[in-house]
């Protein structure tokens, strides 16, 4: 058996399977000012760094890499993360009047 983290809830865990919670979880964590890489973070440690590898197809050293600050993402790989969530990070260029 994997070995977790004193964080670890098996609860929460299995909460986070559904997506409409998750991304309720990261909509409420970027609401109040953390980086969409926070609130991956804490996503990704709720639901348990080897089952999001699975959901994900992202090797489980890159995402615990990234878990842990030792590795960013780039914008690709971010989309790759969000989309476990159905979600999306998209940049937009903001029309002058």
């Amino acid at each position: 058996m994997a070995r977790r983290s004193n964080s670890y809830d098996k609860m929460i865990a299995t909460k986070m399977l559904d997506p409409e919670f998750a991304r309720g979880v990261i909509l409420h964590s970027l609401e109040f000012d953390d980086s969409i890489e926070e609130a991956l973070r804490l996503a990704i440690t709720s639901m348990g760094i080897k089952e999001f590898a699975e959901k994900s197809s992202i090797p489980v050293q890159n995402v615990s890499g990234f878990v842990r600050g030792k590795r960013n993402f780039g914008y690709r790989t971010l989309n790759r993360c969000l989309a476990v969530f159905d979600l999306k990070f998209t940049v937009t260029k903001n029309e002058v009047a």
